[in-house]
C-alpha cells in the first residue's frame, strides 16, 4: 500500500479498489 501515516485512509482505498475490481469482473463476464 501507499506509504502514509493514516492506516484508515489506506484501508478505505484498498476496499474501493477491491469493489471496483469486482464490478469490472462481473461486467466482463456478463458480456458472454
Amino acid at each position: 500500500a501507499l506509504e502514509s501515516p493514516q492506516k484508515d485512509d489506506d484501508t478505505k482505498w484498498l476496499t474501493y479498489w477491491v469493489v471496483f475490481a469486482c464490478f469490472s469482473v462481473v461486467e466482463y463476464f456478463s458480456d458472454f
